[in-house]
């Protein structure tokens, strides 16, 4: 699940004024958004920011509100606008016929094209009446009111009182997959969801290929805290940020409190103090509210130290590899009052300006790798940590399979979506710290790899949503996989039966793009895995039972081929000796390969020359057949288990 701080609050040192947590300069004023149950019920509910079209239909962009307190909202009051902000909103009660929005009613706010959906009418054709609720809540807006970008953009809510906007709901939107809506997570309230058809209400509309459920919500998400703040220690001149985080629909509100007594504007899931001192120690708790349900948590206490003791490292910097062009971060965590100062070298230099607890090597390469020491000193002390820098190749890892839509003729239920991943190198790649998420491909969020596995060349590994590896075993038969097949087991983020895509980065990534691999598939049949193989198929090519090593599971009648990649393998060395013609190629320990040859391309016609069993990494042998030919061409195949 994607989660996002949408602000920090900053407070200045040993004061109770504090800036305000959401700052808005709106024509020359603030706002910030208060715990009040009027403004608190209502919540952005779904928004499609990339419909599809027909040579016939075209969908336009949507968004959808709903109400869900007990009282009658009055939309005069509310604006609207996308990622542009309040200098651009449009009054919603101005877009409505009718500007009252009951209890758990909703309405959705669609923008109107020439030649597109011009009115409420061409919203339900689309969708189709059969689909929709009765009497549905629709609003047209003419462009250029309002228009998303399919690439990221935000959907932002606001109430103005006493002339005054208050911020009452903002939801981030992702790289759209075309026709798909977005929608919330019943499970947490966070809008990071792409519609399925059959699933939470949604449904394919009537006269294009859209899936959403405009009209259709599953309710209010009951307000919970994930994780409240922490008690903690700092010494006296230290930054310190405590942190909560909750999970609702509608979304959460925060109101931090200071022994008791609300922190003016303390609004917001981070509560940071730039310079603690004495002043600040004491007892924090938040209230945190949705306008339907308030929670306290319990205090957390802030001590701040101004005992004089000595610079001491608490975390020391630890060894950073990345791939060329990538930025290695170092960080250094310390106690000590007075507070320590900091002073980075490289290979016994002391490097110009580097005097702060983290030093980034930016855009590395191999005039970068080296020891990386820091040292750290106050008035009563100094001590040293040092780690290493490594720029290794980019590995060649690869997806080779992924399956979206499990079959449902199972004997067993809880069968997920899964992928699998292969190492392709020559070298063994250690997945800690790994990354890795589907659609839309952002690291806020992504799944992460917390242990080592370790990737021999040319093995594969499994990573499966929501199901643990001894239950995927008995799915597939553990007959039939691998042994020491490793399988990653991670929550939710299952694929879209339509199509999806899986982006992986490794442990030193910082921005979306650095990814390592990233892929796309349509999925094709239900209970059929897709294969990918040099882009043979652009998308993925379904798997068929006996062909490539894919075969039927144990509980299912599910058809793939997890563990086992039939690519061909390729050919590492060549060479001439006495005996003929040495060739040698990476292996899968105890799959079968079969050296085969032709003696000309056009056409060809490739003989078996013999097969051989891996015991190991890799296979050698030699072709002593060559003696009366003038030239000859080799290939691998790996045979079905």
């Amino acid at each position: 699940m994607k989660e996002s701080t949408m602000h920090t609050h900053i407070r200045p040192a040993n004061t109770r004024s504090v800036h305000r947590f959401f700052q808005f300069v709106l024509t020359g004023f603030l706002a910030v958004l208060p715990l009040g149950r009027a403004t608190g019920q209502l919540a952005i509910t779904e928004v499609l920011s990339a419909p599809s079209a027909t040579p016939t239909q075209r969908g336009e962009d949507y968004w959808e509100l709903t109400n869900f307190g007990t009282d009658t909202a009055n939309l005069e009051s509310f604006w609207f606008a996308d990622s542009t902000g309040f200098p651009a909103a449009l009054n919603l009660a101005a877009l409505a016929s009718d500007p009252h929005l009951g209890p758990g009613e909703s309405i959705v706010f669609v923008r109107s094209l020439p030649g597109g959906i011009t009115n409420s009418e061409d919203f339900r054709q689309w969708w189709g009446d059969s689909n929709l609720p009765s009497n549905p809540k629709i609003a047209v807006a003419p462009w250029p009111a309002f228009g998303l970008s399919s690439m990221s953009d935000a959907v932002q809510l606001w109430q103005v009182t006493s002339d005054q906007p208050i911020l009452l709901d903002r939801v981030e939107l992702f790289r759209a997959e075309p026709g798909v809506a977005f929608t919330y997570d019943p499970a947490t309230g966070l809008l990071d969801t792409l519609s399925k058809p059959g699933v939470n209400g949604a449904f394919r509309a009537a006269t294009t290929s859209d899936v959403g459920s405009p009209g259709v919500t599953t309710g209010p998400v009951p307000l919970r805290v994930v994780q409240a703040p922490a008690s903690t220690e700092v010494d006296g001149g230290s930054p310190v940020s405590l942190t909560v985080r909750a999970h609702g629909l509608p979304r959460p509100r925060y109101q931090w409190f200071f022994n008791g007594q609300p922190i003016s504007d303390g609004a917001g899931p981070a509560f940071t103090i730039m310079n603690a001192g004495t002043a600040d120690a004491g007892e924090y708790t938040v209230e945190v509210s949705n306008g339907l349900t308030t929670l306290h948590t319990p205090p957390a206490i802030l001590t701040v130290n101004l005992t004089p003791i000595c610079a001491r490292i608490v975390r020391p910097p630890a060894d950073v590899t990345v791939t060329p062009g990538q930025t290695a971060i170092f960080r250094v965590e310390v106690r000590g009052f007075p507070l320590p100062d900091f002073q980075w070298r490289f290979n016994d230099v002391d490097i110009p300006g580097a005097t702060n607890a983290t030093y980034a090597v930016e855009g590395a390469d191999d005039s970068d790798v080296g020891l990386y020491c820091v040292r750290v000193t106050n008035a009563l002390c100094s001590t040293n940590a040092c780690a290493r820098l490594e720029v290794v190749p980019v590995p060649k890892i690869v997806i080779t399979e992924a399956m979206a839509n499990p079959s449902t003729n199972s004997v067993a239920p809880g069968h997920e979506d899964w992928w699998e991943l292969t190492n392709m190198d020559t070298y063994a790649v250690n997945l800690r710290g790994y990354r890795f998420d589907d659609f839309p491909g952002v690291l806020e969020g992504a799944v992460v790899v917390t242990n080592d596995i370790t990737l021999r060349p040319g093995q594969s590994m499994i990573w499966v949503s929501s199901m643990t590896p001894e239950a995927f075993r008995r799915w597939w038969g553990e007959e039939n996989l691998p042994t020491n097949l490793p399988i990653v087991s991670y929550p939710g983020n299952g694929f879209s039966e339509l199509g999806d895509m899986i982006q992986l980065w490794n442990a030193t990534a910082l921005y979306d793009y650095e990814w390592l691999v990233s892929l796309s598939f349509v999925n094709l049949e239900a209970g059929i895995s897709l294969w990918f193989d040099d882009g043979a198929c652009e998308f993925g090519c379904p798997s068929v039972e006996g062909e490539r090593g894919a075969f039927r599971a144990a509980e299912s009648d599910d058809i793939g081929s997890p563990g086992w990649t039939t690519n061909r393998p390729k050919i590492t060395s060549i060479r001439y000796d006495l005996a003929g013609v040495a060739l040698t190629w990476k292996t899968q320990p105890g799959r079968t390969y079969e050296l085969q040859y032709c003696d000309r391309l056009a056409p060809q016609e490739w003989m078996s020359l013999r097969s051989l069993t891996a015991d190991g990494d890799s296979l050698t042998t030699t072709d002593s057949t060559t003696a009366a030919v003038l030239q000859r061409f080799y290939r691998v195949e790996l045979l079905p288990p």
